[in-house]
């Protein structure tokens, strides 16, 4: 499924952290990590004429050894500038299936690369983008902070939450769930948002009939999942309300692994930065996110 994964990093402990994981996609048929170090401009010219440069050196080497650990290949290079421009140029050169990144997620901050990193990477990603949360806490030196993963990350794929639109994109979502599928995945929860505020004048008649409608929809899905593993644990959730703090407020409640959806759907817009529902998860979910990009392509 995703034979070669990029895993884009800094310079941070969160980045090692996130290292850490990269065992988890081992069900997925990962082999090889290629590890770009992501820089801006500025702070490598910085670092050139500091000592910040062996911090640097060092802290690949970490890295490249952490994956190494796992039984992974690795090869690593070190990016600078438009950080997407050179993510897509590597994921080109190496052929990569997937790209993972670590996410600062709502507590972003403003000298942390990790938040601007995977916030450009959503906006441009051309691959499914795994987002790997971390979450700042505070240290026994001083008033310093360090980035620690928010869940585990042991098993991608244990428990699966799928949200979908019943958009073209969300199709295309799927397609990857079914791939996951494949790869072992013991449980996935079909979810779909009934949008309240499109449908607020729509009578309840009308409502509950929309339901019926979408959730034979979801049985549809949930068949063609079971084709694949009949023994597959399968739960299909119909929700009223903003599909955005729906969403989050179900995966809080059921503590999904892996939450999968498109990074577009029916009718959001397509600036991502200006409110969409994949972008929301995103940034507060407190687990690992998978976002498909909106490709037209049947993969």
């Amino acid at each position: 499924m995703f034979s070669k994964v990029l895993l884009a990093t800094d310079l941070s402990k969160g980045s090692a952290e996130v290292a850490r994981c990269v065992h988890g996609l081992k069900p997925l048929g990962t082999k090889e990590i290629i590890l770009a170090e992501c820089l801006k401009t500025l702070e490598a010219f910085s670092m050139a004429y500091s000592e910040d440069v062996e911090k640097f050196k060092a802290s690949l080497i970490e890295q490249e050894n952490i994956v190494k650990e796992q039984e992974f290949s690795v090869k690593s290079e070190t990016v600078f500038g438009s950080v997407h421009t050179e993510i897509d140029r590597l994921i080109k050169k190496y052929d990569c299936n997937a790209v993972m990144v670590p996410s600062l997620g709502h507590t972003m901050l403003s000298d942390i690369l990790l938040g601007n990193l995977a916030s450009e990477l959503i906006n441009h990603i051309t691959k499914p983008l795994l987002l790997v949360r971390l979450k700042v806490v505070d240290t026994n030196n001083e008033d310093k902070k360090t980035c620690i993963l928010a869940s585990s990350c042991e098993n991608f794929i244990a428990s699966i939450l799928y949200a979908t639109d019943f958009s073209e994109h969300a199709d295309e979502a799927f397609l990857y769930l079914r791939k996951l599928v494949k790869s072992g995945a013991e449980e996935v929860t079909l979810l779909h948002v009934q949008d309240m505020v499109k449908l607020a004048n729509e009578s309840k008649e009308n409502i509950k009939r929309f339901d019926a409608i979408d959730h034979g929809r979801l049985s549809k899905l949930r068949d063609r999942l079971l084709s694949i593993n009949p023994a597959l644990k399968i739960n299909l959730k119909i929700i009223h309300g903003k599909p955005k703090s729906e969403i989050l407020k179900f995966a809080n409640k059921i503590d999904p692994s892996l939450i999968v959806l498109g990074t577009q759907g029916r009718g959001y817009v397509g600036d991502i930065f200006l409110g969409s529902i994949s972008y929301t998860i995103a940034r507060n979910s407190l687990t690992l996110v998978l976002l498909i990009p909106k490709t037209g392509e049947n993969k």
